[in-house]
């Protein structure tokens, strides 16, 4: 028997979940927020309830119907490497969310691709940078899952190694800036996603670093998830409020 596909929502409801919550108050502050792209869709809720008047999505495999889309949406069925690899060189988006595969090389190439097309004073959010456990940052979802159950843990959290391309990006890329939405008001852990945008334009057109820089950080493990302060000052981790008005205020200038 085959699994019906939920249908999207034609108009986005705001307050739909953290992700979207996030996305639209960052949306809402920007110069120009009408092209929206989204790496990684799985069911689509975030991307139903982005309030971008533009919606392109892309994941390989689609987990909702895709007859009855929302107004202004696009979804392209295919990697994201061969999404970027098809995209006109001019072809630019406002905002871009980040959420494909949990994996070091993969979330690089794609932070790569998303920033040569970015707009001027465009966003990049990133999601699953910070694991919240040494099981959580296995490669493999299946065995991350696996050895979370055995503990007892059956939440199927799963960062993958994510967190590798973001230290990557902080130690090489210093052109770009960003900050960490990582707290709540009272300041209790919440799931953290990185807001990133260019601070100084790079005139080279270089993504830096060789494929020798990129291996060495295979071998990096996540041992500051066990102190709050130094995963904070690396992150540069805010609540939410804080972080989304420090992203809008420096990237969109005056």
């Amino acid at each position: 028997m085959t699994k019906k596909l939920p249908t999207l929502s034609p108009v986005p409801n705001p307050s739909g979940g953290l992700r979207s919550q996030r996305i639209n108050s960052l949306l809402d502050g920007m110069r120009s927020s009408s092209r929206y792209l989204e790496i990684g869709l799985n069911t689509g809720i975030t991307f139903e309830n982005v309030t971008a008047k533009r919606r392109w999505g892309v994941d390989p495999v689609v987990g909702f119907n895709q007859d009855k889309l929302p107004p202004g949406s696009r979804i392209f069925e295919q990697t994201s490497d061969s999404f970027f690899l098809s995209l006109p060189a001019g072809e630019t988006f406002d905002f871009i969310y980040l959420d494909g595969l949990h994996q070091f090389e993969q979330a690089l190439r794609d932070i790569e691709n998303a920033l040569a097309h970015l707009a001027p004073r465009g966003l990049i959010l990133i999601d699953d940078v910070l694991p919240t456990s040494l099981l959580s940052c296995f490669r493999s979802q299946r065995m991350s899952n696996l050895a979370q159950k055995l503990l007892g843990d059956y939440s199927g959290r799963w960062h993958g190694d994510v967190y590798r391309a973001f230290a990557y990006l902080r130690n090489h890329l210093p052109h770009l800036a960003f900050t960490t939405c990582m707290e709540d008001p009272s300041g209790r852990p919440i799931h953290a996603q990185t807001i990133l945008w260019v601070d100084v334009p790079d005139k080279t057109g270089v993504f830096a670093g060789g494929w020798w820089t990129r291996s060495r950080y295979r071998f990096f493990l996540p041992w500051f998830i066990f102190n709050r302060n130094k995963t904070k000052d690396m992150y540069r981790g805010m609540t939410d409020h804080s972080a989304i008005a420090q992203s809008l205020l420096k990237s969109q200038g005056s």
